[in-house]
């Protein structure tokens, strides 16, 4: 059998959006510190704001979650 882990790619995307922890945390209303950690894998993201920040990005959510086989 296969094991999978979820990995949230946030950092990745919102680089490449060129948005600054602050800009994102203003535009998903959400703190620059949630947003540090969602990137550093401190917390896990809500289904909640795993859509404030899609919207935010201007993606879908689905984006912002990659499956990986271990």
């Amino acid at each position: 059998m296969y094991k999978y882990r979820i990995e949230f790619n946030l950092k990745e995307i919102r680089l490449k959006k060129n948005l600054t922890q602050k800009q994102l945390a203003r535009y998903s209303n959400l703190s620059q510190s949630h947003i540090s950690d969602l990137e550093n894998n401190v917390k896990s993201p809500t289904l909640v704001t795993v859509c404030k920040l899609a919207n935010a990005l201007q993606i879908n959510p689905l984006n912002l979650i990659r499956i990986v086989r271990k």
